[in-house]
């Protein structure tokens, strides 16, 4: 008896040894090549459960509907949980149709293969109908996709940071339904906010509360001939057309004309884009409800200016105004990774990329008049996984504008070719954590072992979603400046352009250094901004040239210090204010250039306020 339990044992052992060193990397190799086709790659590695969906998405926008499509075909029992009773979403309500992708390096358009295949089927004219049809078609041919309707989140069922469930108003009757992973697609966050996802709101992360980009609104105009918009928007008439913009007055110095666009519906109707509304708390109900209000009859107003003005708009009829604004700045919740302004500038190539991104960074003035202007503008970088894993909970992923990105690379990422790849890596990420018994933050590259990160990010290039090496440079980064830069990037106070320069050689003057310490301190901490201080430094907002003794009053009035010109700048080294470093580097001259500029503006940012600028 002895002997046939040892016999057993042995039998045992061996058996074990076999499966994990034999059978079990064969199956990893194929887990592998399973994605050589995209349709059910892990069908026959996931074990389906009784009343039970492999992966959830909760919200019906564009990412969402990608993310699902990408679950399902990998076969994946999938569940899209719809607030409305189509799949319009925010497309519809806001009349954005605005599919033009993000450029790379080359001229490439920066898409997925999901992203690809709905715009192919959207095709040149797309109007509210045509897409809602479309997704329905795509979306209910999918035999492993489940779609519930009018669904209202009520409450979750969660343990151990672990989320089990969700229980949905559909109908006025309350339903449960579980899964394996959850995806938050919705605009707000709900699904994050009942999982108590921290996060911050607009421009927070500089220190700018209750601010939000501008938001658009869009409005529909018909009997219209498409082939004259083509023809008043082609290369030869675009200055012209710019001309008589430029006389457009809004009816509300709210209101200002962005970049105007104009889309195609079909039977003659077009969609105007371009009307944007500041200063609009969008957390406030009733001030979004009050700016509508104002929206629609700023609309009615450009309608009838193209009327008068453009002859290709001459029998044009103001049809609606979309029943909701395009809002792409309001909340940003708090991911395993955040990805900086730096980041993004510096062409980012992430081992566990997700999606790429190039738009350039755009900024808005904090002051009374609202000026838009581009804090710079990346090659191409890249965004993490980490940015779609919010903390603390194990299975639960986002896509979205809401995203983990500080404020100013949102600017960049907002747009359908970007948050539906970065939807779709979502989807295929959630399944392959699912096969692998892993939970999503696992992937990311934050201690985890590169080999099973990039597995899952060669699988992503196999099932079509972009993800090139990036190779491109900043070459301003060679620059001795270039770490105070990084600094003052982080506040959102510098403007590269698109063309990434910061005029590092050329002579500054007073306002220049004046208004980078203003800023400086106001975006750094808020409570050491004051009219007193603000006063302090308003008598150098000049354009006089920066000369090493101006630049040292200039930091002793920051300071409430006294001083003449003629002793400023030993007073100001003697206080510290100067390094001894650069008192060596701008003693002999006569007027101080931009990278001198940078470099004591944020040394003495970070002095006055005693906090330290992240980013050096």
């Amino acid at each position: 008896m002895k002997d046939k339990i040892i016999r057993i044992g042995i039998f045992l052992v061996c058996m074990l040894s076999i499966y994990q060193f034999a059978i079990k990397p064969l199956m990893k190799e194929k887990d592998i090549n399973t994605s050589d086709s995209d349709i059910g790659w892990a069908k026959d590695f996931i074990t389906r459960e009784k009343d039970k969906y492999d992966v959830i998405i909760y919200g019906e926008e564009s990412e969402g509907l990608a993310a699902s499509l990408a679950a399902a075909r990998s076969g994946a029992k999938t569940l899209l949980v719809a607030s409305g009773s189509d799949l319009g979403g925010l497309p519809c309500s806001s009349l954005d149709f605005n599919f033009e992708p993000s450029k790379g390096t080359h001229g490439e358009a920066l898409v997925s293969k999901i992203y690809n295949e709905i715009v192919t089927e959207l095709g040149t004219e797309i109007s509210p109908k045509k897409y809602k049809e479309v997704m329905k078609r795509l979306l209910e041919s999918e035999k492993d996709l489940s779609i519930v309707f009018d669904a209202a989140l009520v409450s979750i069922a969660l343990n151990n940071n672990t989320l089990y469930g969700i229980n949905l108003n559909v109908n006025k009757k309350e339903t449960s339904y579980f899964g394996k992973r959850f995806i938050d697609a919705s605009k707000n966050g709900d699904l994050l906010i009942k999982c108590n996802i921290p996060f911050t709101k607009g421009a927070d992360d500089v220190n700018l509360k209750n601010t939000y980009r501008p938001i658009g609104i869009n409005f529909e105009i018909s009997n219209v001939k498409w082939t004259d918009i083509e023809a008043l928007t082609s290369h030869d008439r675009l200055s012209t057309l710019k001309d008589v913009l430029s006389m457009y007055q809004p009816l509300n110095p709210k209101f200002k004309l962005g970049k105007v666009k104009f889309h195609n519906e079909g039977q003659h109707k077009v969609i105007v884009q371009g009307i944007e509304a500041f200063d609009v708390d969008v957390s406030d109900e009733k001030a979004l409800k009050d700016t509508y209000v104002l929206a629609v009859a700023e609309a009615k107003n450009f309608a009838n200016f193209l009327k008068d003005r453009l002859i290709s708009f001459q029998n044009s009829k103001y049809e609606r105004t979309a029943d909701k604004f395009i809002i792409n700045d309001y909340r940003h919740f708090k991911g395993e990774h955040t990805l900086s302004i730096n980041e993004a500038m510096e062409n980012t190539d992430f081992i566990d990329k997700v999606a790429v991104a190039s738009n350039p960074l755009v900024a808005y003035s904090s002051g009374e008049i609202k000026e838009k202007y581009v804090v710079g503008k990346p090659a191409l970088f890249s965004i993490p996984l980490g940015c779609l894993i919010p903390i603390d909970i194990d299975n639960l992923y986002m896509v979205g504008d809401k995203i983990s990105y500080s404020s100013i690379v949102s600017s960049s990422t907002a747009g359908y070719s970007t948050g539906m790849q970065a939807g779709e890596s979502a989807g295929v990420a959630a399944v392959y954590s699912i096969m692998k018994n892993q939970r999503p933050r696992d992937f990311i590259n934050k201690g985890s072992k590169v080999s099973t990160v990039s597995e899952l990010k060669e699988l992503m290039i196999k099932l079509g979603i972009y993800l090139p090496n990036i190779t491109a440079k900043n070459p301003n980064v060679e620059s001795w400046a270039y770490p105070s830069i990084r600094q003052l990037n982080t506040l959102g106070i510098i403007s590269a352009g698109n063309n990434n320069d910061y005029k590092l050689d050329k002579e500054a003057t007073q306002k220049e250094f004046a208004v980078l310490l203003l800023n400086g301190v106001a975006r750094l901490s808020p409570e050491k901004y004051s009219l007193e201080f603000d006063g302090r430094l308003r008598p150098y907002l000049t354009d006089n040239g920066l000369t090493v003794d101006k630049a040292s009053e200039i930091l002793l009035a920051m300071n409430g210090e006294a001083s003449n010109t003629l002793e400023a700048y030993i007073k100001a080294c003697k206080k510290g204010f100067i390094n001894s470093s650069m008192a060596l580097r701008i003693r002999d001259k006569k007027i101080l250039t931009m990278n001198y500029v940078y470099e004591l503006s944020a040394d003495n940012i970070s002095l006055y306020t005693g906090k330290s600028i992240p980013g050096k």
